[in-house]
């Protein structure tokens, strides 16, 4: 469940960068199959790292479950560096974009998606570094500590971009029914009839 939360939030991301390149159909080609094989690796290394684990004798009778003794814990860590270059080649692209395409643009829609999209590189990327960090140096039991963290961050940043989109797209259509009137500060509001003074 957390890869498929993670691919979701990396799904929003790809569609943030192929509405920036203008609907570019040659960059969505490309970004659709370099996330179709991150998704692809992620769940291979992950049905590799569930076939190493082992497993050892609760550590109380008294409560059941399973207490994991070992597994091939670095796969998971390629895990994180996959989510890392995904995340690096979109961001790097996207500010390739900015650079060449919309530098002198100052669209508050632009800049929502590249304000969002630069904070939450940021936290994500640090996030699965300190996740791969954490599996490298074998924390025991802080090695799982991390990767929910990730997803909730995932699931936090993807929502609070869409929900800043949506929220750029309704001031822009209130702004777009207030017509100011020729006499006066008045102003007619479309398809009302009255004038506000």
């Amino acid at each position: 469940m957390t890869v498929f939360g993670i691919a979701i939030g990396e799904l929003i991301l790809v569609a943030r960068t192929y509405a920036l390149s203008g609907r570019d159909r040659t960059v969505l080609v490309i970004l659709s199959i370099i996330y179709m094989i991150e998704a692809l690796a992620t769940v291979v290394l992950i049905g590799l790292f569930l076939r190493s684990m082992t497993f050892g004798p609760p550590f109380l009778t008294a409560i059941q479950g399973c207490n994991e003794t070992g597994g091939t814990f670095i796969l998971i860590g390629l895990c994180f560096i996959i989510v890392l270059l995904n995340e690096t080649v979109l961001m790097s692209y996207t500010l390739w974009l900015g650079y060449n395409k919309y530098r002198h643009f100052h669209n508050p829609f632009i800049v929502t998606l590249y304000r969002d999209g630069i904070t939450y590189f940021v936290f994500l990327f640090l996030d699965s570094a300190a996740n791969f960090a954490i599996l490298l140096v074998r924390a025991g039991e802080l090695q799982s500590l991390l990767s929910t963290f990730l997803l909730v961050m995932h699931s936090v940043l993807s929502s609070r971009v869409l929900l800043n989109v949506r929220d750029v797209e309704r001031k822009r259509a209130e702004e777009s029914r207030q017509i100011p009137t020729a006499t006066g500060t008045g102003i007619v509001f479309a398809g009302d009839g009255n004038e506000d003074t």
